[in-house]
């Protein structure tokens, strides 16, 4: 009894070998690379998440054979939704393959089946054969090793579900297929690209709303985050921090009258992340899939602003809340810029205790009025523009902060008029004013003055004792009434003279 025993697991030992050396060899397997159509251009697939389903098992690979339904075996998993996506009111491997057969043949209804088979698939949380999310900035991702077959292949969380259709049947061979799938994305403007500290700046994210036509569910969220230079505010510049929790937001439809009013949830604790959930949004409003929703919101300068102030959104997307998927964030900049002046004797030296003043007009300038003088706040030779501030007054080091001893932060682009309002001691005052102009080239890119911003040094030389005054000093008119007196003077005793000669 026991020889026959280990004699039947022998053979069922060799029939389960053989049987999966004859499927392996039967079927082969081939790999499948999956692109995005977008035109001439090739859109990447990174953070994108694809599914395929395999409908069918192929049994032989010769070309002839593939028109043989009799080589092809329903995916089992599959054969209750094929039906339903089908329409048909029996099934079996044979009537399933005619019925595709014969969408392909006329051309017409194949697009039908793959989106309602992908909307039923879903709806019943049926697990593809493979899913992959990509993490690469690629534009093709390759399937390696897959049972020839004929595959339902999907990329999740499109703005309109649609799947495409495509037969593996040559082993060890390559077959390509380009999904027409467009994925959420975000487009981010500023009304205003550059900024002094303090100003409020008007920011639009722009999305279209997706057609989630066969989703049982969908996620819609965008996320927006700004750097340590900017604040969230609303439009008077009230800054959202304390206990703040939500941050509302504008919403609404392009060329609808759906406008209103929608609040967003801080992440972290620096109230500089925000997530505006549109998930429901869109769901209910999709009467107008395919316009734009256009987001508005504000944020305020703040005095930690440096030259590039970075602001990105992205949208979070897809039908699995479990898997959903990331857009590649859209970037804008708001700049602000510095002014650097070097305080000197005549021999080059630096000179501390100089005294500056920064005005926004020639009048102002003029008439040197620092009641009219721009804030700002710092010291140690270091100030940022700070309109809550009450010092105006800039004072250099001797410490050398980098070819310059004084710095002024957080300016807009624009034109500016340095005074000198106080000479170190010992050092006469360099009169009148010295014009700055600020002009944005590009993000990284400034001229002040027409030279290269992020090199420009103002020097400014004191000289011992007093000066000649500078030109529209009120010493010039001094002088000149001095002048005036004397040529008086002058001709009164020329006549005295020549009357008392007269006279002798």
């Amino acid at each position: 009894m026991k020889i026959i025993k280990r004699m039947m697991a022998v053979m069922l030992s060799l029939t389960m070998i053989l049987s999966m050396g004859f499927t392996t060899s039967a079927k082969g397997t081939g790999s499948l690379t999956v692109k995005i159509a977008n035109g001439s251009n090739q859109q990447s697939l990174n953070k994108q998440t694809i599914k395929l389903y395999r409908l069918f098992d192929i049994t032989s690979a010769d070309a002839e054979d593939l028109k043989d339904p009799a080589n092809y075996e329903v995916n089992s998993e599959y054969t209750d939704i094929l039906k339903g996506a089908l329409e048909l009111t029996e099934q079996n491997d044979t009537k399933i393959f005619e019925a595709l057969s014969k969408m392909e043949d006329h051309g017409i209804g194949i697009n039908v089946f793959a989106e309602k088979f992908t909307q039923l698939a879903l709806a019943q949380k049926i697990e593809a054969d493979v899913t992959k999310k990509i993490t690469e900035d690629v534009t093709a991702v390759t399937f390696d090793s897959l049972p020839i077959g004929y595959y339902l292949v999907y990329q999740t969380g499109t703005k309109k579900l649609q799947s495409s259709l495509v037969t593996i049947a040559n082993p060890n061979g390559e077959t390509i297929v380009y999904l027409k799938g467009d994925a959420p994305d975000v487009e981010k403007t500023v009304e205003e690209d550059t900024a002094e500290v303090g100003k409020v700046v008007k920011y639009e994210v722009k999305t279209e709303l997706p057609d989630t036509t066969g989703y049982e569910g969908y996620t819609f969220r965008i996320h927006d985050t700004l750097t340590d230079g900017l604040d969230f505010s609303d439009e008077t510049g009230k800054v959202t921090t304390g206990s703040s929790i939500q941050y509302p937001m504008n919403v609404r439809i392009e060329g609808t009258d759906v406008n209103q009013m929608m609040d967003a949830e801080f992440e972290g604790g620096n109230y500089r992340s925000i997530t505006l959930d549109l998930s429901e949004f869109v769901r209910s409003h999709q009467e107008h899939k395919g316009k734009n929703i256009i987001i508005t919101y504000y944020a305020k300068v703040n005095t930690n602003a440096v030259i590039k102030n970075y602001n990105k959104a992205f949208v979070e997307y897809g039908n699995d809340p479990d898997n959903t998927t990331d857009s590649t964030p859209d970037v804008v900049v708001v700049n602000t810029y510095e002014l650097k002046i070097k305080k000197i004797d005549p021999d080059g030296n630096l000179l501390e205790g100089a005294t500056f003043a920064l005005y926004r007009t020639e009048e102002e300038a003029n008439a040197n009025n620092t009641d009219n003088a721009i804030r700002v706040s710092g010291g140690n030779g270091s100030y940022v523009v700070d309109p809550s501030g009450t010092n105006y007054e800039m004072v250099s080091e001797t410490a050398d902060l980098g070819g310059y001893n004084l710095v002024v932060r957080g300016l807009d682009a624009g034109t500016y008029y340095l005074v000198e309002t106080k000479a170190p001691e010992g050092y006469a005052r360099g009169d009148g004013f010295i014009p700055v102009t600020i002009v944005k080239v590009d993000d990284d890119t400034f001229t002040i003055n027409d030279k290269d911003g992020n090199g420009y040094i103002i020097e400014v030389i004191n000289n011992i004792g007093s000066l000649l005054p500078g030109t529209g000093g009120m010493g010039t008119m001094i002088f000149t009434a001095i002048g005036v007196v004397l040529i008086l003077g002058v001709a009164g005793s020329f006549v005295i003279s020549r009357r008392k000669k007269s006279e002798e």
